[in-house]
């Protein structure tokens, strides 16, 4: 084989590797998309961080709870302000590296809002850990109607307890759930101490 020969099959080798390198590229970049569409429509507050807390990426949402920008990428989350009312998130994340365990707290932002945070460790394809992943999940809805209900489950219980009538009120498995003191006063028995038992035993189990 003369050396133009040569050449010319080195370039050929060489524009073969080259375009497998570009569809790798192009794949690569096409996955990138993908995961970044993919995590941007979940409306999931994500941070996504090394193993020395560093911040590596982040979704939208998160603008929301911590103030992120752009150029936030590769800072310590430490440097970064918060808009919650807690104190243990870098703690967490740490013990989260430290153990290999997962952390989950309702956290409240300064504005009221609720938040389910969960940190998990973040694992590469080939089963190493190479960082921390975080969510914030809005539940202020829930904690909302949690309140509600307390706040109404309250109001009907003092409405029972003003009745001069004996009045008790059980749940599903006919276990007190409360009762006012009419009630107690007339079977013998203390308002505080029978809630959660049976009907059937109260009383000697005269209401069996």
């Amino acid at each position: 084989m003369t050396n133009k020969e040569e050449l010319q099959s080195l370039n050929e080798e060489l524009m073969t590797l080259n375009m497998q390198y570009l569809a790798k590229t192009e794949e690569f970049s096409q996955t990138a998309s993908d995961m970044k569409n993919l995590l941007d429509a979940t409306e999931i507050a994500i941070i996504f961080l090394d193993n020395d807390l560093l911040i590596k990426r982040f979704t939208p949402y998160v603008r929301d709870i911590i103030s992120l920008l752009p150029g936030d990428v590769g800072r310590p989350l430490a440097h970064v302000a918060s808009n919650l009312r807690y104190e243990h998130l870098l703690r967490d994340a740490q013990r989260v590296l430290d153990r290999l365990t997962s952390v989950e707290a309702n956290i409240q932002t300064t504005r009221g809002e609720w938040h389910t945070m969960r940190i998990l460790p973040c694992r590469s394809l080939d089963n190493y850990i190479n960082g921390a992943v975080i969510t914030f999940t809005d539940v202020t809805a829930l904690k909302q109607l949690e309140a509600q209900l307390q706040e109404t489950a309250r109001f009907a219980d003092s409405l029972q307890e003003a009745m001069p009538q004996p009045s008790v009120a059980l749940d599903a498995q006919l276990r007190v759930r409360v009762s006012n003191h009419a009630f107690a006063e007339d079977f013998g028995l203390v308002a505080n101490e029978i809630r959660g038992k049976p009907l059937a035993v109260l009383s000697g189990g005269a209401w069996n």
